[in-house]
């Protein structure tokens, strides 16, 4: 029996939409997509807190 065949990393797709013959994306690009929406939320947060920070200390001096 021959070993299976498993294609490289680049080649395997995965498709996206339903059934309407959606775009076609390979799995490592949804992966960079996946961390980069990710690092993004967090950059989003630490910005939110950074802004509430200096919005607490004008408060505070304006007090």
């Amino acid at each position: 029996m021959s070993e299976p065949y498993e294609a490289p990393l680049d080649r395997v797709s995965a498709t996206t939409g339903h059934g309407d013959g959606g775009s076609r994306k390979s799995v490592a690009t949804r992966a960079v997509d996946l961390v980069d929406t990710i690092y993004a939320r967090e950059e989003r947060e630490r910005r939110r807190e950074s802004l509430e920070e200096v919005l607490g200390k004008a408060k505070a001096e304006s007090a």
